[in-house]
């Protein structure tokens, strides 16, 4: 009985093509089949082998090409057929990525399974628009929450609220729908003068919104997904700086 080959789940970072590793990289242009997630830059995909099978597993918001049921089997199937598999996600595979649901599954049957990291996409666009989220002085505790929680739920008011309270820093993924309440939370936890940075469209267009929870560019923002929304010390660091600074654009 032939023995399952390895399946390598790889980050593809944030989102432009020259942020792969060069691990995943060379991944990319060994596999017999690759199953890439919505956010993956076309460009990278020409790495691939001519006869290389590409699978479109992208899911976007109420649209899924297909389940994670159907990935996992997908996965298994091609690493039972001795295929050079490497499932290629946005960013890195352990951060919101389900890479470890996919590893865990393959596992438990059998299939050896290797992750290879990519750069996480809140912080690409933090250095993309240089605000450090963790810092002497300004931000010495960072947290990072989706807007999202398993089932389909929206992240709670309430949750949103200790973050704020907790943390120098608060990122949030996913949450676009919930962006009203967080500047809501913000102006009642962190007060008016609380920085918010909102970075949309990452790895494309790359537009970063950037001001104080109560002015008016903020409150009346509505970002689009994908979208990455940054409260606290780290955003008011950046605002702050570039108030001072001639050399931003």
């Amino acid at each position: 009985m032939r023995r399952p080959s390895r399946v390598l789940i790889v980050g593809a970072g944030s989102g432009s093509p020259g942020s792969i590793t060069l691990d995943g990289l060379d991944a990319l242009r060994s596999a017999n089949l690759i199953v890439y997630d919505r956010l993956i830059h076309e460009g990278l995909l020409e790495h691939a082998r001519p006869e290389a099978e590409l699978v479109y597993a992208g899911k976007a918001p109420g649209r899924h090409a297909m389940s994670q049921e159907e990935i996992n089997e997908l996965l298994l199937e091609g690493a039972l057929r001795g295929l050079r598999v490497v499932r290629l996600k946005g960013g890195d595979p352990l951060f919101y990525g389900r890479g470890e649901e996919e590893c865990v599954y393959l596992l438990r049957r059998g299939v050896p399974c290797k992750v290879i990291p990519g750069v996480p996409s809140p912080f690409a666009a933090a250095a993309r628009f240089l605000i450090p989220l963790a810092g002497r002085g300004f931000s010495s505790s960072v947290g990072f929450t989706t807007g999202v929680l398993r089932g389909g739920r929206p992240l709670e008011r309430e949750r949103i609220a200790r973050m704020l309270d907790a943390l120098d820093t608060v990122v949030f993924l996913m949450a676009t729908r919930l962006y009203p309440t967080i500047v809501e939370e913000t102006l009642r936890v962190r007060g008016p003068d609380e920085g918010v940075a909102i970075v949309e469209d990452l790895g494309g267009s790359e537009r970063l919104t950037l001001g104080a929870a109560s002015s008016p560019e903020i409150r009346l923002a509505r970002p689009e997904p994908p979208a990455i929304i940054i409260v606290g010390g780290a955003a008011k660091w950046a605002m702050l700086t570039r108030e001072r600074s001639e050399y931003f654009s």
